[in-house]
């Protein structure tokens, strides 16, 4: 797999609305919502991702089922899809797709869309996606490299 991969300082992607599970099913109405990845609008652009898989690695600090994916985008353009890939790639690198959502129209700002299916995530490392039809989509990012 060909992918960009951002420093962890340089993130620019978050992962929302991440429903906890509290103990017995009966009890899933007193879930929380918890974030992984960068929350903050960072100053540096980034574009010309056009059919590129993006990922940035992140932590997920607790057990979560996720329900959506978020991005922020300055310049909007083209179509996105959002994804969450465990870490059991090469090097601790993107390995398994985990969740994402269906190809959607973005809109300058924040744009956070449901995953196709929910799914439960244990603790750990994971990698934040974004594929951009467009090479005029443009995000904010710090310091990316090409893996």
């Amino acid at each position: 797999m060909r992918y960009n991969r951002r420093y962890n300082r340089g993130s620019f992607f978050a992962l929302t609305s991440v429903l906890i599970l509290l103990g017995s099913p009966q009890s899933q109405a007193q879930a929380q919502s918890v974030t992984i990845g960068e929350t903050a609008v960072l100053s540096a652009g980034d574009n010309g991702n056009g059919n590129l898989l993006s990922a940035q690695r992140a932590k997920l600090a607790q057990a979560a089922t996720i329900q959506s994916l978020s991005f922020y985008v300055t310049a909007a353009s083209g179509k996105l899809i959002l994804g969450i890939y465990d870490a059991t790639g090469p090097n601790g690198g993107p390995g398994a797709l985990k969740a994402q959502t269906n190809s959607f129209t973005p809109v300058t700002g924040w744009n956070t869309a449901n995953v196709i299916t929910p799914v439960s995530l244990t603790a750990g490392a994971y990698w934040l996606a974004y594929l951009p039809s467009s090479n005029a989509l443009r995000a904010e990012s710090d310091h990316p490299i090409l893996m």
